[in-house]
């Protein structure tokens, strides 16, 4: 079990690397933490998933861990790999808390057949596949990911102990996530980190708070909220990234889990418009 929540999580890490990698048009990503360097296999990992998602078109390359950055060690430097003293640059980003529902296609006037096409249609089945469709008939599939629904189901049993899916929603809506994800709040405090537009409300780690204490003090309600969580955030980033790329304004959602769970629509719908 440790082995596979090593290797997803992993591969979570490098798509999204890859997508942001390929809207930015580069061809050099850099990785860096405790928790990549020093250790071979990991890096042989990022090196090879890397190297296949791209076609040979990307490279991965490892600096050396210089300080704790935390949860936010995603954040990337960009400079030459040969200079020891990388500084991180300021950014800006635009943070939207907004609430947003799920939109329901079938009642939207500007969802007619004279102008939907193009569009991503992420189907979210056992795993995720991500199609462009052009038009009636032509569709090419983009991308997928491995962490689907199924993903979910698993993680949620070996959670929570739960049987369903739909025992699953139910303990997540009773779930405060805030009890197991760290937030940028809780690494610097209530003005979490302005010099990067990162408010003290962003999740900064999903599950972050389960590194210390004891695992029985935490409520199988509350690790189901962050799952859920976590799970809607990274499909409806990665439905992003990947829409951009293609240039497509619309993205429409399917499969087992997601219609007809109110709750699940609501996340994906969240994740996206923060993003």
């Amino acid at each position: 079990i440790e082995i596979w929540v090593h290797i997803t999580l992993l591969v979570c890490v490098l798509q999204i690397s890859f997508l942001v990698a390929s809207l930015l048009g580069l061809r050099r990503v850099f990785f860096g933490g405790s928790y990549i360097r020093g250790h071979k296999s990991t890096m042989d990992n990022i090196s090879y998933a890397l190297n296949f998602w791209s076609e040979s078109q990307m490279q991965a390359s490892f600096l050396q861990h210089e300080g704790y950055l935390g949860a936010l060690g995603a954040l990337m430097s960009y400079g030459d790999p040969r200079d020891e003293n990388l500084n991180l640059e300021e950014s800006q980003e635009e943070n939207s808390h907004e609430a947003a529902g799920p939109t329901d296609v079938t009642s939207a006037d500007e969802h007619n057949d004279s102008n939907i096409f193009p569009y991503l249609l992420v189907n979210i089945g056992s795993g995720v596949s991500m199609i462009e469709v052009i038009g009636k008939g032509k569709f090419e599939r983009i991308i997928g990911s491995h962490l689907g629904g199924g993903t979910i189901l698993g993680l949620a049993r070996l959670l929570t102990g739960c049987s369903s899916y739909e025992e699953f929603l139910d303990l997540s809506r009773r779930g405060d996530n805030l009890a197991v994800d760290l937030t940028v709040g809780d690494i610097y405090g209530e003005r979490g980190y302005p010099k990067i537009g990162l408010p003290a409300s962003t999740t900064a780690a999903s599950f972050g708070k389960v590194n210390s204490g004891k695992l029985s003090e935490y409520k199988a309600e509350d690790l189901a909220a962050a799952l859920l969580n976590s799970f809607t955030y990274n499909i409806g980033q990665i439905a992003y990234f990947v829409a951009n790329l293609s240039g497509l304004k619309r993205i429409f959602f399917r499969g087992a889990y997601v219609c007809g769970h109110e709750k699940t629509m609501d996340k994906i719908s969240r994740s996206l418009k923060y993003w």
